[in-house]
């Protein structure tokens, strides 16, 4: 392995003449330096990250609450004037959409709270964030 001086890594190989007798000293070693770059995930950053969690959760949400209307509203239907299952019911039907305004709410709060703070998105907090905790590890080798 090799390690240049800005951090990047090379993958080195090295042939020589080994143990053939015509291998003389004034051979040259032949040495291939090959990039070695990590892959890039999905999240390269904490505030992409982040936003794609809460996507997903809004989604998932929203499913279960959809799942939830219909089935009590399927309830309802198969109630058969049952006092109890009708409320039972009518219950479903209205913790879905209590749980959808509580979840719209909370998402509504943060991107008030984001805008009040004078960001543009919550990647914008992290990229601010973390631009102010100190420099990367690349900013940092060119300090030295």
């Amino acid at each position: 392995m090799f390690r240049n001086q800005d951090g990047t890594m090379y993958l080195t190989t090295e042939t020589v003449g080994g143990s053939d007798s015509s291998y003389s000293a004034n051979r040259r070693i032949q040495v291939s330096r090959t990039l070695i770059t990590p892959p890039t995930g999905f999240a390269t950053d904490l505030g992409k990250l982040i936003n794609a969690l809460l996507s997903g959760v809004m989604v998932i949400c929203a499913l279960l609450v959809f799942l939830f209307l219909v089935w009590g509203a399927l309830a309802w239907i198969m109630s058969g004037g049952d006092k109890g299952k009708t409320e039972s019911a009518r219950n479903k039907i209205t913790s879905a959409v209590i749980g959808l305004i509580i979840v719209s709410a909370s998402y509504a709060v943060l991107t008030l709270v984001i805008r009040f703070l004078g960001f543009a998105s919550l990647n914008d907090v992290f990229n601010q964030t973390l631009s102010i905790t100190g420099p990367t590890a690349t900013e940092s080798a060119k300090l030295k």
